[in-house]
């Protein structure tokens, strides 16, 4: 195998995922007002405070921004908001669910397989390696 170069019929790709459809649920207006979506997500505005331009909003957009709820202070036509509170899109943050990921390999040369257990995905990924090495050491 020249320059390392797999053979096509070795080229395997492995992968977890977690589909948002399965794998996702919006959090609840409870947990959105109390802060838990933006912390649950790691959510930077929330994290670090975020700043809105206010001087080009429209007259609904500033009574809108002055009625959200949240602390924040105009500066140089900028809108500082604290950190520490729930952002803009707090209603639109995904809480992980507790499922197993998905696990799947595809070879190019057939339907991708969908493995019943990690266990399974890590086996095969292992054996698969195994043959690409021993192909390698072959020459």
């Amino acid at each position: 195998m020249p320059g390392g170069q797999v053979p096509a019929s070795l080229r395997r790709r492995y992968r977890v995922s977690a589909p948002v459809a399965t794998h996702f649920e919006p959090f609840t207006q409870a947990d959105i007002a109390a802060g838990r979506a933006c912390a649950g997500v790691d959510c930077p505005d929330y994290l670090l405070g975020w700043r809105l331009r206010y001087d080009v909003l429209s007259e609904q957009q500033r009574y809108d921004v002055d009625h959200c709820g949240r602390h924040f202070t105009v500066v140089d036509g900028w809108a500082v908001f604290e950190a520490g509170q729930p952002c803009f899109k707090a209603s639109v943050h995904l809480r992980r669910l507790d499922r197993e990921g998905v696990f799947r390999m595809k070879d190019g040369l057939s339907r991708p397989a969908t493995f019943t257990t990690p266990e399974a995905w890590r086996d095969d990924l292992h054996e698969h390696t195994d043959k690409i090495e021993q192909t390698r050491q072959k020459g």
